[in-house]
């Protein structure tokens, strides 16, 4: 019933790893209704983590419904139901979203919404209940870095104009910055300037490049920004959620300035799921630089997985995502001690036992992704700043003429004649009502072992058709799908290479690593 924040240090051939990775040990709450998305009463998008406990991150004492969840073994019963643990006048069952406590594990809660903490007194700020509730940590974390306090380092804080937040559930904005030009600096730290708690989810800083479309911008002028901005595109800071804020190693710093990055875009997330439209926001970041230079120049590598389906009413889905051995090989750009060809896995797992449908990749609040955010140091040995996979084929391999024996470019062109002839095949032999005829299942069986239509190429060539929005595309898979489930269609992903070491990241949120490639 709780979250522990664990740091670990791995050294591997000359490669040092500090990873913050928040694990989680759910425990128990997957034995109550909706315990894995207890909102915090006082930390607006804060999950309480640890339901039974007065810490929000599952350690030390119990609250009052975690008392009552041990006195009555542990599990959800009826008598834990009706009882009211914080004697605020509704029952747990109503609080947790089972009011006539029916849940069992293996169903979804009656309500998945309007979800209340069973062991803290609502409302939140009544009288009756502040007493109550003075126990409760209503504190966010501050960031402790003492390299801010150095008498070089000076700071700049870029905020977006106070912009109004449209009345829809996710947004993201992107507002462009002019940063200090009259010397040659190290960014080496970063503190979220947060103006409104209610909707901001997360912000990413971009440097730019020192184009002629970026000189164009118009500075300090919000826009929708869902792809991002043109040339800006390497990562320079994060902020989510529970996170205090970035402090560089001594090691190293962001160049900006005469020598580094002269613009940067703000990307924030505002989450909306209320729908209001009287919310407005001008949050932002403090940036910490100073002219004594570190050692080394920094940049983010993005790794992970940039497409996965995660079914519903799974207590554990996996994604992995790869930097290949391929795709590392053009990292560096001398031989160092760690090795291209090197693999890099991301692994993300969920828990999708609350959810009715399919959830995908995306950039909706409700949508999942599975990153990991490498600080890389020295910047020079990097070429490569976005290193991630599409299912089980690495992204670097997307962009070869031929992916895994597949011609992917020719094969997703609708004048194609190999496809035609294939599209035309299904459409004389196959059913597209799901009814799976005896003429299409031999057809079926020679188009499914084509390099093109199996595994995840298949997928991910099928991905790509469908995206165009052509109906003879829709319909020749409704045929391929008819007798998929007669002919039980291989789409199991490729083997991993066996040749190359892998360096193994798991972790359950999106994290920050710092690695040091040593030159």
């Amino acid at each position: 019933m709780y979250n522990v924040l664990i740091r670990f240090v791995i050294k591997l051939c000359g490669l040092t790893i500090v990873i913050n990775i928040a694990v989680g040990f759910p425990r128990f709450q997957d034995v109550i209704p909706n315990g894995d998305r207890l909102p915090h009463p006082c930390k607006p998008n804060f999950i309480w983590h640890g339901v039974g406990h007065r810490a929000d991150r599952g350690e030390g004492p119990l609250n009052d419904f975690g008392k009552d969840f041990l006195r009555l073994g542990k599990k959800w019963n009826k008598s834990l139901c009706q009882l009211d643990s914080d004697k605020d006048g509704r029952s747990n069952g109503e609080e947790l979203g089972d009011p006539d406590c029916i849940w069992t594990r293996e169903t979804i809660p009656q309500r998945q919404n309007n979800i209340t903490h069973p062991g803290v007194c609502d409302p939140w700020e009544s009288e009756e209940c502040k007493k109550q509730n003075a126990w409760v940590d209503c504190d966010i974390d501050e960031l402790k870095c003492a390299a801010i306090h150095e008498t070089s380092v000076k700071n700049i804080t870029i905020r977006m104009p106070e912009t109004k937040v449209p009345n829809t559930e996710t947004n993201y904005m992107c507002t462009t910055f002019d940063l200090p030009s009259d010397g040659d600096f190290h960014m080496i730290a970063s503190v979220p300037y947060i103006d409104n708690i209610y909707v901001m989810h997360h912000m990413l800083l971009f440097g730019c490049e020192d184009t002629d479309y970026v000189k164009q911008i118009k500075p300090n002028k919000p826009e929708s920004c869902l792809m991002g901005v043109k040339d800006c595109n390497d990562i320079i800071s994060v902020w989510t959620v529970g996170y205090a804020g970035q402090c560089a190693l001594k090691e190293f710093g962001f160049r900006i300035g005469v020598k580094g990055y002269k613009r940067v875009v703000l990307q924030a997330h505002w989450n909306n799921p209320e729908l209001k439209d009287s919310y407005v926001d001008s949050s932002g970041l403090t940036l910490y630089y100073t002219n004594k230079l570190r050692p080394n120049d920094a940049a983010v590598m993005r790794i992970g997985s940039s497409y996965f389906e995660l079914p519903p009413g799974r207590s554990e889905v996996e994604v992995v995502g790869t930097c290949s051995s391929q795709c590392s090989k053009a990292h560096f750009k001398i031989p160092i001690e760690v090795q291209p060809g090197d693999e890099l896995k991301t692994t993300c797992v969920f828990k999708t036992t609350s959810k009715l449908n399919y959830t995908y990749y995306g950039q909706g609040t409700n949508d999942e992704m599975c990153y990991g955010f490498l600080i890389i140091y020295p910047a020079r040995n990097v070429k490569r700043k976005f290193c991630t996979s599409w299912k089980s084929i690495p992204v670097c391999e997307l962009k070869a003429p031929i992916v895994r024996g597949c011609q992917t470019a020719k094969f997703t062109n609708l004048s194609n004649p190999e496809f035609t002839e294939m599209r035309n095949t299904v459409k004389d032999h196959c059913s597209t009502n799901d009814t799976c005829l005896e003429k299409c299942k031999d057809q079926l069986t020679i188009i499914n072992n084509h390099t093109c239509m199996n595994g995840d190429v298949g997928l991910y060539i099928k991905y790509r058709l469908i995206k165009l929005n052509d109906p003879s595309v829709t319909d020749f898979y409704h045929g391929i799908e008819s007798c998929s489930k007669e002919l039980k269609t291989n789409l199991s992903p490729a083997p991993t290479s066996k040749s190359s070491r892998i360096l193994q990241l798991h972790f359950v949120v999106m994290f920050v690593c710092i690695v040091m490639f040593i030159t």
